[in-house]
């Protein structure tokens, strides 16, 4: 394009020159006596800067001015003039014209826009390296609140004096089990977290909280599981009591508006329905299972060997909701949709039926699993978070923090989950 431009700046030149020895000169290179201007039109190129406009044009002659797009400029000087072309910068300078013999010559052309090499990319206007930029971590506007650290947000730690290894919320608290504040310092407990920074206050002591395997909150209570036994106390704190002493050990809890739901791990497997209003436990079914959820109709969980049933809240015969290979870990329910875990990766099926979606095929962690109206989000063995669209679709990896992560939560902002490390047991991270 520069070879172009200065070809035609030669060009007007030449034609210039021609033009005086024709004898054309004074009609043509000088102004009438009224001020109109009649002189020749000097045609002038202008370097145009990497991705720039053409500058306008300036004249250095008296009483003479001159306006130029990026490709031309007019002159009305009094005597003949030279014309060269402006340096091509950001935007491109215009052409020069001064008195002298009739010249030409060509701009040069300006620099190019930034360079923008990856792994960097273009984010609202700027070149940034979304490998190790916390306000576009992984990708464009995807913000961290700690460090970005090979595309992934390094975790924030809420708290080192607990360890949950069950998690549950309400709109203003995490509630979980695991060390809680007491008179000898941090004891196994029932404990809750105000959002997003604590503090962090204990709401009821457990024996051995690594046996304590699930947690429940309504709008007054919270409920979990200690061995073979189902207690609640006021969110806020105080006495505990004894909701229902089962024959197993219990694996897992849900609840709808009137009852809570609990699941046996193994024994005689008795799936049992707990109102809340105190009266008497009824069971539902007589199969173990690993993980429990509720909607407004049925009570589905996890079976020990591939399966997922159902059955009716009120009671009726248990159905089977889907099948897979190998064993499964943790249920979860979003509107229509079941995710669970399974030791080779993490499944995802309509309420409806069809077929499961895999949504990862890399092993993970059989027991941190959360999902959201569109997500599920789950832990590696390798301490990576990961989601994924739970119609299926692209995996991505949102944090990064110590091995064998324990429980998982996940609310509007937030993916929270223990870990076994003793100087970073409880974390958080940006769902992104």
């Amino acid at each position: 394009m520069l070879l172009r431009r200065q070809s035609i700046a030669a060009h007007a030149a030449i034609l210039g020159l021609a033009m005086v020895a024709a004898g054309c000169g004074d009609d043509l290179l000088f102004a009438r006596t009224s001020g109109e201007s009649t002189g020749a039109t000097s045609a002038a190129t202008t370097g145009n800067g990497g991705g720039g406009m053409g500058g306008g044009a300036s004249s250095s002659s008296a009483s003479s001015s001159s306006v130029a797009s990026s490709t031309a400029a007019s002159s009305s000087s009094v005597v003949s003039s030279s014309v060269s072309s402006g340096v091509g910068g950001e935007g491109g300078l215009g052409a020069s014209s001064s008195s002298a013999i009739i010249s030409s010559a060509a701009g040069t052309g300006g620099a190019g826009g930034e360079d923008c090499p990856a792994p960097r990319v273009i984010c609202s206007g700027a070149c940034v390296d979304t490998t190790s930029d916390p306000m576009s971590c992984g990708g464009c506007n995807q913000p961290c609140d700690g460090d970005c650290v090979a595309s992934a947000c390094a975790p924030v730690a809420v708290s080192t004096e607990v360890m949950p290894v069950a998690l549950t919320a309400d709109a203003d608290w995490i509630y979980g089990i695991g060390g809680s504040p007491g008179p000898n310092g941090f004891e196994p407990g029932i404990f809750r977290f105000a959002k997003p920074d604590g503090p962090l206050e204990a709401i009821a002591p457990v024996q051995v909280a690594d046996v304590a395997r699930s947690i429940l909150v309504d709008d007054d209570s919270v409920y979990w599981a200690e061995q073979e036994r189902v207690w609640r106390a006021p969110k806020a704190g105080g006495t505990p009591s004894l909701m229902f002493g089962g024959p197993n050990i219990v694996a897992s809890l849900a609840q709808d508006d009137v009852a809570v739901y609990s699941l046996a791990l193994d024994g005689t497997g008795l799936l049992f329905r707990i109102p809340k209003d105190g009266s008497a436990a009824a069971p539902l079914a007589q199969l173990t299972g690993s993980s429990l959820v509720v909607d407004s109709s049925y009570v589905y969980w996890v079976g020990g060997a591939g399966h997922i049933y159902r059955v009716s809240s009120s009671g009726g015969p248990v159905e089977t909701q889907a099948t897979f290979a190998g064993f499964g870990g943790v249920l979860r329910l979003s509107g229509a949709s079941l995710c669970w875990t399974v030791q080779s990766g993490v499944l995802s099926m309509s309420l409806g039926g069809g077929d499961a979606v895999p949504l990862t095929t890399k092993t993970g962690s059989l027991y941190t699993l959360d999902v959201d109206a569109d997500h599920a989000y789950w832990g590696a063995d390798d301490g990576t978070i990961h989601k994924a669209p739970l119609a299926g679709g692209a995996e991505s990896v949102i944090a990064s923090g110590p091995p064998q992560p324990i429980s998982m939560l996940v609310d509007e902002e937030y993916v929270y989950w223990g870990t076994f490390a003793p100087s970073h047991p409880f974390l958080r991270a940006k769902k992104k």
